[in-house]
């Protein structure tokens, strides 16, 4: 597999379904997009009926063990990717952009429409970044923040890269594109923003993340 996108969704199948639609327009062939799906969804029939998309259904978990639980079943990935099933893929070869950009190693993103170059939304990442940290999504999160950790170790790396003309626009509330939802409610509530928010901050202040950078320097020669 050369690029692995990995996509947790629960209780949104008409969302999901314009997400994958929009993504199987424009990706290339080489990149398999796989649902995460939670066993107790009342809506995951409606999630079968989307055409040419992997699922993998599971008890409920968090969003980072469920990236995380992606990687470990697929180490060998070229690429990752991590999205939403509010997005849009708008351009067409978009993951072919990434990987041209990602000839040095590192961390591509695109533009959201929601805020551009200010965060790496929907990063997609080097393979050998990846398996030098042993994650996809930094683990003491819970939902939040993981494009807010991968922002900073390509920043401090000097190989984050952001690729405006390409569109991955977010559907969000927070846009005003989306009604607030359950999902939104649940992963999107100020208690998520403070828990995560204070785990990326420890993550640095405790000198974590500093060891991580390390390992990646060590292991990708940079």
């Amino acid at each position: 597999m050369k690029i692995l996108t990995v996509c947790p969704s629960r209780g949104r199948p008409i969302i999901a379904k314009r997400m994958a639609e929009s993504f199987k327009a424009t990706s290339n062939e080489d990149n398999t997009l796989v649902f995460f799906l939670d066993e107790d969804d009342e809506t995951i029939s409606e999630y079968m009926k989307i055409e040419k998309i992997s699922y993998r259904v599971n008890p409920r978990m968090t969003n980072t063990k469920i990236f995380n639980l992606a990687f470990s079943e697929h180490k060998n990935c070229e690429y990752y990717h991590m999205t939403n099933d509010d997005f849009i893929y708008r351009t067409e070869g978009w993951d072919n952009a990434f990987i041209r950009r990602l000839e040095k190693i590192g961390i591509a993103y695109g533009n959201d429409l929601l805020q551009g170059q200010g965060m790496a939304t929907a990063p997609f990442i080097s393979g050998d970044i990846v398996r030098a940290l042993g994650w996809l999504q930094m683990p003491t999160l819970d939902y939040l923040g993981g494009d807010v950790a991968w922002q900073h170790i390509g920043h401090k790396l000097d190989r984050l890269f952001y690729l405006p003309q390409v569109i991955i626009e977010h559907m969000s509330y927070q846009g005003r594109k989306a009604e607030i939802d359950e999902t939104y409610k649940n992963t999107n509530s100020p208690t998520r923003y403070e828990k995560d928010g204070q785990a990326f901050k420890e993550w640095v202040k405790s000198g974590r993340a500093e060891v991580d950078l390390l390992h990646v320097r060590l292991a990708c020669g940079l």
